[in-house]
């Protein structure tokens, strides 16, 4: 069973998003699964089709993993977009990639989602055992049509600068 938590705060002015989006998270002894859904009135923007292109410009989800609970600067850090377009990062890096990892979106009429299968390989770590503590973040990037800025969603409020701020993840 996994894990579910809100991905609803706007990271501007840290009040509730009118819609709803979530994430949940499971393992087995190889992969890490992480779900992520989100309300979708209308087709979501998903321009970005080439691995580590500007995913984050589009309708996105954004994955944070630092396995353990001491914060540092080398994180993980995945964006995926309806498509399945994957931006991946090690300690903001995108040269690096994940190789094993793959992406599984879907989209219907009023929601979409995306499932990550992440190799435990991929993080260099092994899968946690019980006791373990990781900080992560879940964030959906709300695309709007220039010149708007697009609306940031998170789980864990760290502020504006949420990115560069693991000591703000969440601990799961």
């Amino acid at each position: 069973k996994a894990s579910q938590v809100p991905i609803l705060v706007n990271i501007r002015n840290a009040f509730p998003h009118t819609r709803r989006s979530s994430a949940a998270i499971s393992y087995t002894d190889e992969h890490l699964f992480v779900g992520l859904s989100t309300e979708s009135p209308k087709a979501p923007i998903a321009d970005a089709t080439e691995r580590d292109g500007k995913v984050w410009f589009d309708d996105a989800f954004e994955v944070f993993l630092l396995p353990g609970e001491t914060p540092t600067p080398h994180f993980f850090q995945f964006i995926v977009n309806s498509r399945g377009t994957l931006l991946d990062t090690r300690g903001r890096k995108i040269v690096w990639n994940g190789p094993g990892i793959r992406v599984f979106p879907k989209v219907d009429k009023h929601r979409w989602w995306a499932v990550l299968k992440i190799p435990f390989a991929d993080l260099e770590t092994a899968p946690p055992k019980p006791g373990d503590v990781w900080r992560a973040n879940f964030c959906r990037n709300w695309h709007r049509p220039r010149p708007a800025h697009p609306i940031y969603t998170t789980w864990s409020y760290g502020g504006p600068s949420y990115l560069s701020r693991p000591d703000r993840f969440g601990r799961i």
